[in-house]
């Protein structure tokens, strides 16, 4: 065969040379073997490789039983010693390398960084070279494997993708904008909802809107194992449909009948099982909502003003003197901002105005959180520095998490230092759970971490937080 070979073909072979296994294949069969170091009759080898060859461990230290009587006696010749032994192994094994003997230890303490010595058999080979050859073979590693000595393309070369990019992350990488982008008639706010949608995620709203870079990846994971329990998010979007059937006043059973018919849950009395559960959380949070729900539905249309600006306001849940929102996963700080928003408007369009959330408590019963009334001056003030915010984060990116934000003022707010309400907001972002704000793919590609949290992080974060945590209480 003598046409070009395509790089799939190579690929593929190549794949299929190192998955091969050979089931039958015995001690020595080609390959690698991993063995102890054991008398081999000098069988010759391309490399032979000895790891962990340190101080004290290497010859081997003999500790006799009790009972030992030969241990215990006064040596005479002729008598073994593991010593020895371990002396003639390593020169077995020297002879035995046919291209390549490589020999490994601890020369650096890992606490103090002192140079520790190897074996006392590698120590005298070492001693040997060096009085033949006049020349040293050691090669001294760097104590983590990401160093920059593995990225610099000389022969300690490193091929890890995780080092790399872990590297990658301790550079001072530059500024995702050095300015920065002149207003646009078409970016401008018209409206609380448009206002709210930012607040809940300006780096994703900055990226989406304005320069149209959509970062969401669509990864459909098929799981190893068939799973017999809903995961977090599956039970939430059960639970919250079941509550907005509820509430809508539709027919329970007919929606029962859809969600096993659909797959959701599973088929059998454990599926039932699951779907009641979440069925009692959406009856419970429906239970307490009744209490604020027994008035006239209203609704609030209208366009109010704000710094030469007019916003458009359309609320749908006003029930009396109160706005009222339901759901039945917990209460997230985005979920609070977009109600500080239509709180905000609704006091300035009809004052006297409170909100109320009842929302899925830590044991799974119904939490009422309320936000109290803000006369219209102070609403208005507060709405205008929030257009502020907008129309900046609309011409460049703003660290606003909505979490990490509403940690930082808590803290700040209890009379902690600045650095160590800092802290408390690092620790919530970098949690390892699905969800979590440092795992977000639009902050990591907007921002450099943890330096962005001592910028304007620090007062654009009290802005926007302290007024709603001043009026917010639950119950």
């Amino acid at each position: 065969y003598e046409d070009n070979a395509s790089r799939q073909m190579m690929a593929y072979s190549i794949n299929q040379a190192l998955s091969n296994q050979d089931s039958t294949a015995g001690f020595i069969s080609g390959g690698i073997t991993f063995a102890t170091l054991v008398p081999m009759r000098s069988i010759p080898f391309r490399m032979v490789a000895l790891v962990g060859m340190n101080d004290g461990e290497y010859p081997r230290d003999v500790r006799p039983h009790s009972f030992d009587l030969l241990a215990s006696s006064p040596a005479r010749k002729g008598d073994r010693s593991k010593k020895l032994d371990d002396r003639y192994l390593f020169l077995e094994a020297l002879l035995s390398a046919g291209e390549m003997f490589y020999v490994s230890f601890i020369g650096k303490g890992v606490r103090d960084n002192k140079d520790r010595p190897p074996s006392v058999v590698v120590g005298e080979w070492q001693h040997y070279l060096n009085a033949v050859f006049t020349e040293d073979y050691s090669i001294t590693h760097a104590l983590q494997p990401f160093s920059r000595r593995y990225y610099q393309g000389d022969g300690l070369q490193s091929f890890s993708p995780l080092w790399h990019e872990a590297l990658s992350d301790n550079e001072a990488a530059p500024a995702f904008m050095e300015t920065a982008l002149a207003s646009e008639e078409s970016m401008t706010c018209a409206g609380i909802t448009q206002l709210s949608s930012f607040l809940r995620h300006p780096g994703k709203y900055f990226l989406q809107q304005r320069l149209g870079a959509y970062l969401d990846v669509d990864e459909a994971e098929l799981k190893d194992i068939e799973s017999f329990e809903l995961d977090p998010l599956e039970r939430f979007h059960l639970a919250d449909t079941a509550l907005g059937v509820l509430m809508n006043g539709q027919d329970l059973e007919q929606f029962k009948s859809q969600v096993s018919l659909s797959g959701t849950i599973l088929p059998g009395n454990i599926g039932q099982q699951h779907l009641e559960r979440e069925l009692n959380k959406a009856q419970t949070i429906r239970a307490r909502a009744a209490d604020y729900l027994d008035v006239p539905r209203s609704f609030i249309k209208t366009n109010i003003d704000i710094a030469g600006s007019s916003l458009q306001v359309e609320l749908d849940n006003v029930y009396g003197d109160s706005l009222v929102s339901y759901r039945a996963g917990k209460l997230r700080a985005g979920q609070l901002l977009g109600n500080w928003v239509r709180h905000l408007a609704a006091n300035m369009a009809k004052p006297n105005t409170s909100t109320v959330f009842i929302y899925r408590g830590d044991k799974d019963d119904a939490k009422v959180s309320r936000l109290a009334p803000v006369d219209p001056a102070t609403a208005e003030a507060i709405l205008c520095n929030l257009l502020e915010l907008y129309n900046e984060g609309v011409a460049a990116p703003l660290l606003l998490p909505p979490e990490a934000c509403k940690t930082f003022s808590e803290s700040q707010l209890k009379g902690l230092s600045v650095d160590s309400s800092i802290l408390k907001a690092r620790q919530d972002w970098e949690r390892d759970q699905p969800g979590s704000e440092g795992k977000d793919r639009y902050w990591a590609r907007l921002f450099q971490f943890p330096e962005a949290f001592h910028d304007r992080f620090i007062t654009d974060a009290l802005s926007i937080w302290q007024p709603i945590l001043e009026v917010k209480v639950d119950d």
